[in-house]
């Protein structure tokens, strides 16, 4: 996200994000192999889990607002 954050063009910030939400998709696959293969505690497994669907709700959301902002330049910093 941060990447994302530090572009000068929405579409070119809105890629990164999409990144962003490819990797909450990964560490939730990671998650559920973890449960699986029984390597971390199932309680803290699923507690992990929920906060992932979490961030990925906030992160869509945050996607949807920046295709939504206007198609301009992000102002320069400084």
């Amino acid at each position: 996200m941060a990447e994302g954050y530090g572009r000068y063009f929405y579409k070119e910030s809105k890629q990164f994000y999409f990144y962003a939400r490819g990797s909450v998709q990964e560490t939730k696959a990671w998650l559920s192999k973890c449960k699986r293969r029984q390597i971390v505690d199932v309680e803290y497994c699923a507690a992990l889990l929920n906060e992932a669907e979490k961030i990925m709700a906030m992160l869509n959301a945050y996607i949807k607002f920046v295709a939504n902002s206007q198609r301009k330049p992000l102002p320069k910093k400084g």
